[in-house]
């Protein structure tokens, strides 16, 4: 993957520059808000909301659609991951965009144009805008405390006790890692939900391996796991992966990298099962991927009914996030013989095989 070819070396030359001055300004700006607003500490984060499910299981279509609940969730966008990850910096953009609008918005239009110019073509691999929900997981590569890292340098072991987190991470490591994590969602909660009105929620597949972890910081958590056919996850995980890959460099990801992957989403399955039984025993709810794209109307119901919202708040448009999506990736589903010996390891995902 760090071969010489020159898609890696034209990411190295422009993109990187841009990526290590934003990372330097956020984190100038983050180490600010300890001066200017260090209450935000205290900030109370109650009953979270969680959508913990394997990639490609319908993770984004439920988030998207429970977002627009404005009055009932506040949600990380993109904008915020990428440009305001600090209470200063929140403030500051949205003044900015203040004043924008009293102008006809020359600046958001702009802005606007680059984003499609830039990021439009992930939208086929993944629904994706700055002004979208996203997973706030992508905070934490201002720490590189995440595996996205590894979208970058997938054939290094440096994110190697991140892929079992709960399992292989170290304690003090560990209790660092979460505790910034839930200092940016406090920093969110701060501006956008300073007395607790709405509830947080998130949408995080890389909580799969660390939701003893989530635990730790947020006991009351209510979470939902999406659960799809193994058949159709793995093969359109490894899909995705690719994809994304192949936007830092033009060397075609190795098996080994593959068959790692897949052996990391097994021990995820296993591990979610395990903690969502053990941490979370009341607090959660496995949902069937395919009733959810269907809208069945008795699973719309249990969902309602574990969140505590009437049904018409679950009403799924054809398109939720507003932008024409339609995922570019072709996969094989797996054969019954690849599948048998998986699901030997995960007899519980037995029932959610066609």
């Amino acid at each position: 993957m760090r071969s010489f070819n020159l898609k890696r070396m034209a990411f190295c030359l422009f993109v990187l520059p841009i990526f290590i001055f934003i990372l330097i300004n956020n984190r100038i700006f983050l180490l600010l808000d300890y001066i200017f607003f260090p209450q935000f500490i205290r900030q109370k984060i109650k009953d979270p909301v969680y959508i913990i499910a394997a990639p490609r299981s319908a993770t984004t279509y439920l988030f998207h659609s429970l977002a627009q609940n404005r009055d009932k969730y506040t949600c990380v966008k993109l904008w915020e991951i990428i440009f305001a990850p600090s209470i200063l910096q929140k403030y500051c953009w949205i003044s900015v965009f203040k004043i924008d609008s009293y102008l006809h918005s020359p600046l958001k239009k702009s802005v606007r144009f680059f984003e499609n110019l830039i990021i439009g073509k992930f939208s086929k691999i993944h629904v994706i805008g700055l002004e979208l929900p996203e997973e706030d997981e992508g905070f934490l590569l201002w720490n590189f405390s995440t595996l996205y890292m590894t979208f970058f340098y997938s054939d290094s072991d440096f994110f190697e006790n991140f892929y079992q987190f709960d399992r292989s991470m170290k304690p003090k490591a560990k209790i660092r890692i979460m505790n910034t994590y839930s200092n940016y969602i406090k920093r969110h909660n701060f501006v956008f939900n300073r007395k607790g009105d709405r509830q947080f929620l998130s949408k995080n597949p890389l909580m799969m391996n660390k939701i003893n972890s989530l635990h730790s910081i947020f006991p009351d958590a209510r979470i939902i796991n999406i659960n799809r056919d193994i058949a159709d996850t793995l093969p359109s995980t490894l899909a995705l992966n690719r994809s994304i890959y192949a936007a830092f460099t033009s060397i075609r990801t190795n098996e080994s990298v593959e068959s790692q992957t897949i052996e990391q989403l097994i021990a995820w399955y296993a591990m979610a099962h395990e903690s969502l039984a053990t941490k979370f025993p009341n607090q959660h709810i496995k949902i069937d991927f395919r009733k959810l794209i269907q809208q069945d109307k008795e699973e719309i119901t249990r969902i309602s009914e574990f969140l505590s919202i009437p049904n018409e708040r679950l009403i799924f448009p054809v398109n939720v996030s507003g932008k024409k999506h339609k995922n570019s990736n072709s996969y094989e589903r797996l054969s019954k013989e690849e599948l048998a010996p998986i699901l030997l390891k995960l007899p519980f995902m037995k029932e959610y095989s066609n």
